[in-house]
């Protein structure tokens, strides 16, 4: 059950491409939904456990879903984060201009003196 199978994820250049061990036969780039029904169950006795495994499945499709939310959620919290930060910033670099500002004519007036 534990096969381990190939993945292949691309790397930043697309002309590259390396493999790394799949521990999980779904994730397996030659997965075949009908083989490894039939590998799960050989026969007709077999089916007994038919629904403990489609209990499993739903399980970690839930979980899946859970995961994919929460990764959705912290994207969203962090995306408005950096658009505040981003808006404090440029609130900081206007100040900080101004502020040169100021001190540029300040000097300037004190060497006409």
């Amino acid at each position: 059950e534990e096969a381990i199978n190939k993945v292949c994820l691309l790397a930043s250049n697309d002309s590259e491409a390396e493999e790394i061990p799949a521990l999980n036969p779904l994730d397996g780039v030659d997965f075949n939904p009908v083989d490894y029904i039939n590998e799960r169950f050989p026969d007709e006795g077999s089916l007994s456990s038919l629904d403990s495994f489609i209990s499993r499945l739903k399980t970690r499709a839930n979980e899946a879903e859970a995961n994919m939310y929460e990764a959705v959620r912290s994207q969203a919290t962090s995306s408005a984060l950096a658009v505040r930060n981003i808006s404090e910033s440029r609130d900081s670099i206007k100040q900080l201009s101004s502020k040169i500002k100021e001190i540029k004519g300040k000097a300037a007036q004190s060497e006409i003196m």
